[in-house]
């Protein structure tokens, strides 16, 4: 990972926020969904967080997942 060039700020801060509001509302009908099956509208169960956590765990590994090979830099810089 590194820094945004100046022409792409507006895009990654715009696509850093839309994964974190996505992410929210993703956890927000996994709890609704889970409390709603099980009956149970006191608590949030175990399996909510093991859902939570396994997310947290396996999303960076699928989605940011990219052969050295493939990343080239583009303002010139040697590495």
């Amino acid at each position: 990972m590194s820094y945004p060039l100046e022409s792409e700020r507006a895009i990654t801060f715009a696509m850093q926020w839309s994964l974190l509001n996505i992410g929210a509302a993703l956890g927000g009908l996994i709890t609704l969904i889970q409390t709603l099956k099980s009956g149970n509208a006191e608590a949030v169960g175990t399996g909510t967080y093991v859902a939570f956590i396994v997310i947290v765990l396996v999303c960076p590994l699928v989605f940011f997942q990219e052969p050295i090979s493939d990343i080239e830099l583009t303002d010139d810089r040697s590495e």
